[in-house]
């Protein structure tokens, strides 16, 4: 079994005007099986595309900032996770499957099918202000729910 390299890729890591650079992007792992598969699975975590170091694709290293520090260590702790998950497979003869790959996420970030689905309106807002984006928007809707 040909071991690629995990990677970790902003979902939007450009953006054409320069203040939407300042706004969060998702971070994604990126397993590539082979030339026609790959599992792309979102770890639900955001960052500035300024934080991050596209030739490491990695947050970067900035002192003081110990949020990006954080976010480093779980995106190493998550690929040594995968990687020892693919030798155990390797050693028992199991091909690798996106199916197998995104169950071993579900697993060690401890999701269900629930998790999967949007749970309600507001949750959803509220998601969608975390990132960022549309906050008039967010704002009318949570006020609108909440009353």
């Amino acid at each position: 079994m040909d071991m690629a390299k995990v990677r970790f890729l902003l979902k939007e890591p450009q953006h054409t005007i320069e203040d939407k650079k300042k706004q969060p992007s998702l971070v994604l792992f990126v397993y590539r099986i082979n030339a026609a598969k790959k599992v792309v699975y979102s770890i639900r975590e955001y960052i500035s595309p300024i934080d991050w170091d596209f030739e490491q694709q990695l947050p970067r290293s900035i002192r003081g900032r110990s949020d990006l520090s954080e976010l480093r260590i779980k995106l190493n702790n998550i690929e040594s996770h995968v990687l020892s998950f693919f030798r155990s497979m390797e050693n028992q003869d199991i091909t690798l499957t996106t199916e197998l790959i995104t169950s071993e996420l579900d697993l060690f970030f401890k999701r269900s099918m629930k998790d999967k689905v949007p749970v309600s309106v507001l949750s959803y807002a509220k998601n969608v202000y975390v990132r960022g984006k549309n906050d008039d928007n967010v704002k009318l809707i949570t006020s609108a729910a909440t009353r």
